[in-house]
């Protein structure tokens, strides 16, 4: 994982390959195919575990506290300069490739569902209505971040994050 991150960074993304990723990583190519379908498949494992590494999943007991803290963690990790232009490489290649398609929903699905399981005991406990719909507000979460990496190019501070969060909880209560 280590060695597909790094090549990611020190290169354009069609300048790695899976030869490369495996002699950087110290094993055959059959090992990484074995394992993997494509590179793309290998970034979004090694993005996803980044991501559960770096994002934390808070049950403080306040939807408000646990939400900033996820998405703030989110939007630092996803808008720095490590791991955007790997988010960007990884939605371009998307478009043209039902594998990678496939791939990044997968990565999605892990972090929607952490963001979902926090709105979920939100309602549980009383904070949010129980009319809540909480893959409406998981989309506006990651429409906001994907949109910023990917058209905008504007801040995923932890002000923005912090600015989102307010907006969102007001909107649901």
């Amino acid at each position: 994982m280590s060695a597909t991150l790094r090549l990611f960074t020190e290169r354009a993304a069609t300048d790695v390959t899976v030869s490369a990723i495996a002699a950087s990583a110290g094993v055959g190519k059959q090992t990484i195919y074995r394992w993997w379908p494509s590179k793309y498949a290998i970034l979004a494992e090694a993005l996803s575990d980044l991501s559960a590494s770096r994002v934390p999943q808070p049950d403080t007991g306040s939807v408000h506290k646990d939400l900033r803290r996820y998405i703030t963690a989110t939007f630092l990790g996803a808008g720095s300069d490590e791991v955007a232009p790997l988010l960007r490489a990884l939605a371009a290649q998307a478009q043209n490739d039902r594998q990678s398609r496939s791939t990044l929903r997968a990565f999605g699905r892990d972090r929607r569902q952490a963001l979902s399981a926090i709105l979920r005991r939100g309602v549980e406990r009383g904070e949010l209505p129980a009319h809540t719909s909480v893959d409406l507000a998981v989309d506006q979460v990651f429409a906001m971040l994907w949109y910023r990496l990917l058209i905008d190019d504007g801040p995923l501070s932890a002000g923005v994050a912090r600015r989102l969060t307010d907006a969102l909880l007001k909107q649901l209560s």
